[in-house]
């Protein structure tokens, strides 16, 4: 079943990608605002990596929606929370 499924390749390589650009991006602010609070969303970043690797292993549809779920909270929750504290530190 390929409908719930990334079904090219190198569309789990651009998601990871992704979420490798949003971690170094992570890295880079505490660099340049230095504080440690910018490493906040970098969690959520490898729950979704997790997420994105359950994807590609699961084979029933039911899990697989679990783990879409998983990987898209992930990386959202990740994404909001960067720009949250980014906002933070800002005032």
């Amino acid at each position: 079943m390929t409908v719930g499924r990334l079904a090219h390749p190198l569309n789990h390589r651009i998601f990871g990608g992704v979420l490798v650009l949003l971690v170094v991006l992570c890295v880079i602010a505490t660099t340049t605002r230095q504080s440690l609070l910018t490493l906040t969303p970098v969690p959520l970043y490898l729950l979704g990596a997790f997420g994105l690797w359950q994807v590609r292993r699961t084979e029933a549809p039911p899990r697989l929606l679990g783990w879409w779920v998983v990987l898209l909270s992930g990386t959202l929750g990740g994404f909001w929370l960067m720009g949250f504290v980014a906002n933070a530190l800002d005032r």
